[in-house]
C-alpha cells in the first residue's frame, strides 16, 4: 500500500514537473532577433500563433549607425563594431532606429542562414544550438536561447514566411560619395511595412494612449522613438518637449498598467526607468519621456 503511493507520488511530481517546464520553456511573447549573417536578415517569433516570420536584407543597404558614426552599407557595420569595440550592440541598435522595430537580441551566425523554409528552420535551431554550447557572440542570454531554441525547433514548416526587402518597394538606389550604390530606406514606406507586418497583437489589443516627450535639447528625439511606438501597435496621441531635462529614460504609467505589454514592450525597448503617474499629469494612459542616455546612444 505505502509502495503504491510512493509511486503515485512521484508520477505525480513528474507530470507537474513536466507542466512547469513545458509552460516555462517556451517563448511568452513576441521576440524580434536579428542575425548578423550575409545577407542580414530580422527573425520574429510569435510564440502564441506558432508563427516565424524572416526579413531578409540586401547587402548595400543603407543605415544610419546610431552613436552618431553616421550612414554605413549594412555589410559593413559589423567590422564598424569590432573597430569601437561596439560589438554586435552596434548592429542591433542601428537595426532598431533605421526600421524603428524594437530589437531584443542579436546572434552571429557561425552557419550561413538561407530564405528556403526549411534550410532557414535547421539553420537557426543549428545557430542556437552552437551558440548555447560555445557561448559565441551574442547579448541573449542562456535561458533565453535555450527559448529560442525550443520555440523555432518545434515550429510548423507551415508557419514560417520569408519576405525579401528588395522586392518590398521600401529602398531606393543612391549613389555614395565614393560612387558606391546603395539602398537608402524611405522612412515613410519602413514604417508602412514594419507595422503591417511587425505589429504586436497583445498591445495593440490594449490600445493604450502614448504620450512621447523628448527631455533631452536634441530636436526631433521624440520622433524618432515615437515611430517605433506606432509601429508595435500602440495608440501614439502626443509627440513633444519637457520644460526640463532628463538625464534617464522614464516611463509613466499608473500602478495597474505596470505590467501591461505596452509599458512592458517600452521599457525594453528603450532602457527606461518606470514611475507611477497621477491622472492629473497627462491626457495619455502612457508617458514616455526620453532621458540624455537615449539621447547619448543614438548620436554619441
Amino acid at each position: 500500500m505505502i509502495g503504491k503511493l510512493i509511486t503515485a507520488i512521484f508520477l505525480i511530481l513528474v507530470m507537474v514537473s513536466g507542466w512547469y517546464f513545458l509552460t516555462n520553456i517556451t517563448l511568452k511573447k513576441q521576440y524580434n532577433l536579428v542575425l548578423i549573417n550575409q545577407p542580414s536578415m530580422i527573425v520574429s517569433i510569435e510564440p502564441t500563433r506558432g508563427e516565424l516570420l524572416a526579413l531578409n536584407i540586401p547587402d548595400m543597404t543603407l543605415l544610419e549607425t546610431i552613436h552618431g558614426h553616421g550612414p554605413y552599407r549594412i555589410e559593413a557595420i559589423d567590422a564598424l563594431g569590432k573597430l569601437t569595440n561596439e560589438g554586435g550592440s552596434l548592429y542591433k541598435g542601428s537595426i532598431q532606429e533605421s526600421f524603428a522595430l524594437p530589437v531584443d537580441g542579436y546572434l552571429k551566425t557561425y552557419k550561413m542562414c538561407e530564405g528556403r523554409i526549411y534550410q532557414l528552420r535547421e539553420c537557426l535551431v543549428a545557430n542556437l544550438w552552437e551558440n548555447l554550447r560555445k557561448n559565441k557572440d551574442t547579448d541573449i542570454g542562456k535561458l533565453s536561447l535555450f527559448r529560442l531554441w525550443w520555440t523555432i525547433r518545434n515550429l510548423s514548416d507551415l508557419k514560417i514566411k520569408v519576405i525579401d526587402l528588395y522586392d518590398s518597394g521600401v529602398l531606393t538606389e543612391t549613389t555614395l560619395a565614393d560612387g558606391a550604390l546603395a539602398y537608402q530606406l524611405d522612412p515613410v514606406e519602413v514604417d508602412r511595412f514594419v507595422k503591417n507586418l511587425f505589429e504586436e497583437d497583445p498591445i495593440r489589443k490594449e490600445s493604450l494612449s502614448v504620450a512621447v516627450l523628448n527631455g533631452t535639447d536634441s530636436q526631433g528625439l521624440a520622433g524618432t522613438a515615437a515611430r517605433l511606438i506606432d509601429n508595435v501597435g500602440a495608440h501614439l496621441v502626443r509627440v513633444g518637449d519637457t520644460e526640463s531635462q532628463f538625464e534617464k529614460c522614464l516611463i509613466k504609467a499608473s500602478l495597474p498598467l505596470r505590467g501591461s505589454a505596452t509599458v512592458r514592450r517600452l521599457v525594453e525597448s528603450f532602457g527606461c526607468d518606470w514611475q507611477q503617474m497621477l491622472l492629473s499629469e497627462e491626457r495619455a494612459d502612457v508617458v514616455l519621456i526620453l532621458g540624455n542616455d537615449y539621447k547619448t546612444r543614438l548620436q554619441e
